[in-house]
């Protein structure tokens, strides 16, 4: 029976389906390549071989909207759950946060509440953030602590991303 590659399944006793693919967009790609889906990103259970899917827990990201790939940015840190302000957003921020969510192509950076996230007691967790677009998450990046901010409820950021096909 033939390994299916790259399908996040280990068919390979020594896992040599899931290496040397090409991308996990969508996916969270493990320190060691396989690609798992998104919702395995610390949700208690290991499912990389070296663990990777547990780590940096304490900020964890997700993407409102109709679509997989785009939406209102959506983090919950230490437990804090709310949105990013969009002064300062910028393609660089966006492509931080498309690389956390496991995509690999392309990241364009939206402001103004373009999602229409609901704005009825909004709480933005942190704003002014400001990255290189060679972070491998938004910790870090510059940004204002938590709870810093004079941000109005349309001044939501959000990203779309694009997959590296």
């Amino acid at each position: 029976e033939l390994a299916a590659k790259c399908d996040g399944e280990d068919d390979c006793s020594d896992q040599s389906d899931e290496l040397d693919c090409e991308s996990c967009d969508g996916k969270f790609q493990c320190g060691d390549k396989k690609c798992v889906e998104i919702a395995a990103k610390c949700d208690g259970k290991e499912d990389c071989s070296d663990h990777s899917d547990e780590l940096d827990c304490h900020l964890l990201v997700k993407l409102v909207g109709d679509e997989h790939h785009s939406g209102t940015v959506e983090i919950t840190y230490h437990g804090n759950k709310g949105v990013i302000c969009d002064h300062k957003w910028s393609q660089e921020s966006a492509a931080v946060i498309c690389r956390m969510m496991g995509f690999r192509g392309e990241a364009s950076a939206t402001t103004m509440n373009f999602f229409n996230y609901s704005t009825d007691n909004v709480k933005f967790i942190t704003n002014d953030v400001t990255c290189d677009g060679n972070e491998n998450s938004l910790v870090d990046c510059q940004q204002n602590s938590l709870s810093i901010h004079e941000c109005q409820p349309n001044e939501i950021a959000g990203v779309i991303c694009k997959s590296s096909n």
